[in-house]
């Protein structure tokens, strides 16, 4: 890696004094660049990609969600979600549907009182 060139880490902890550690901890290296800081992941991140400038970072989570980060300054610039049609649909009482399909309904969001 050329002098010019570092890492940029995005910390993600739910708690504050953790992150404000690592932060510091990072400026100890020349080759790491902090690019951003978070609270929550809201799901686990599957896939991060920079732009080509360098300048944003999108983020996917298991959630389905998409974030547009910008990375001076770390804020979320944009969340695009998935299309969930079934999120809150009420199955319950349903008839006609198979225990397997009330499965993956429930797995795509909807909901089965007992």
């Amino acid at each position: 890696m050329g002098p010019s060139q570092s890492i940029r880490v995005m910390l993600v902890d739910d708690h504050t004094m953790v992150r404000r550690g690592l932060a510091t901890f990072l400026k100890v290296f020349d080759d790491l660049e902090l690019a951003g800081e978070a609270d929550s992941g809201g799901a686990a991140i599957t896939a991060l990609a920079f732009n080509s400038h360098g300048d944003l970072l999108a983020s996917g989570n298991l959630n389905g969600a998409v974030r547009l980060w910008q990375l001076e300054s770390g804020l979320c610039l944009q969340t695009f979600r998935i299309s969930r049609p079934y999120e809150q649909m009420d199955i319950t009482g349903a008839t006609g549907l198979s225990e397997s399909q009330k499965a993956m309904l429930r797995a795509f969001g909807a909901i089965e009182n007992p």
